[in-house]
């Protein structure tokens, strides 16, 4: 609680950054580096997609979800950066308890401002830093690449249950199978709560162990492969809760200690405190957390 509240606090000096920087009112010129994939509103000619500001100085670094018309999305492209001119403003928040808080919503995917461009520019000169473009770009490029690769062999329906189980991408989903799935909880227990990180770790690993016979290359090729696919499908509390539980549990026998259920979840809470914003509000991470506690309590 005392990591997690510290961490929010860290949280709070964005907005602050953003803040200033937006008080005057006029335009800004940004740099931006592109990181996650357009998508167009469904009224109007304008289309949004997420990107990091590489500067001015008093944004950098900052995550921002950029509007910017139909006509401009062509110079849009993952991982190249492109120079904004538009007004940076802070997220809209709930006016009444219980309702929406888009700020809220936005920070949970690490997004802190608002920028409603009038006009986009290539910038090819510039070189963006090597772990940026690993970290944000060519992951959400993967993960593209992965959807259309989805799309082009199954069906539409069956397709968009796909991507929404393996990619969190509920964008293929249709309106009632969707609301069948939020009836059911099925997504509740299959991605929100990161158990389908937890089939991915263990079918690796057992594969792995079956095929090269080395229980120590399986168990590190099984962490960077459900690594890989954590970020893939979103770095939510419940993937880092599977993730680290999975890790500590794999490797337990090789360090010749016994792995407790309880353990394995004080480690994943402080590192949810520390790397998501307000982890004890929260929906991801208390309902991983739940599950793994109920599971415990069931075995015991």
């Amino acid at each position: 609680f005392v990591a997690g509240t510290a961490r929010g606090m860290a949280w709070r000096t964005k907005w602050a950054r953003v803040e200033a920087q937006g008080a005057p009112g006029g335009p800004v010129e940004a740099l931006l580096l592109p990181v996650g994939e357009v998508s167009t509103k469904e009224w109007g000619d304008l289309a949004t997609f997420r990107a990091q500001v590489l500067d001015p100085t008093s944004l950098r670094g900052i995550g921002v979800e950029v509007s910017v018309h139909l006509a401009e999305v062509s110079k849009v492209r993952l991982g190249l950066p492109v120079t904004g001119y538009g007004r940076v403003s802070l997220p809209s928040q709930s006016m009444n308890p219980g309702d929406f808080d888009f700020r809220r919503y936005l920070a949970s995917d690490r997004v802190f401002a608002v920028y409603e461009c009038s006009r986009l520019d290539e910038c090819d000169g510039y070189r963006v830093p090597l772990a940026w473009r690993l970290g944000a770009a060519e992951v959400s490029r993967l993960r593209s690449a992965l959807g259309r690769l989805i799309d082009r062999s199954m069906p539409a329906e069956q397709a968009g249950v796909l991507k929404g189980l393996l990619l969190s991408d509920r964008s293929g989903i249709s309106d009632r199978t969707l609301i069948e799935f939020q009836r059911s909880g099925f997504f509740r227990f299959a991605a929100i709560a990161g158990f389908h990180v937890d089939a991915v770790f263990t079918m690796a690993e057992v594969s792995i162990r079956r095929l090269l016979k080395r229980p120590t290359a399986a168990r590190v090729s099984a962490v960077c492969l459900a690594a890989l696919y954590a970020a893939l499908s979103g770095w939510t509390p419940g993937v880092a809760r599977a993730l680290t539980c999975a890790s500590m549990r794999s490797f337990a026998p090789a360090f010749r200690r016994r792995y407790y259920t309880l353990a394995g979840l004080s480690a994943t809470a402080l590192i949810c405190a520390w790397s998501v914003p307000f982890p004890m509000t929260d929906v991801g991470f208390m309902l991983s957390m739940a599950g793994a506690a109920g599971g415990f309590a069931a075995v015991r």
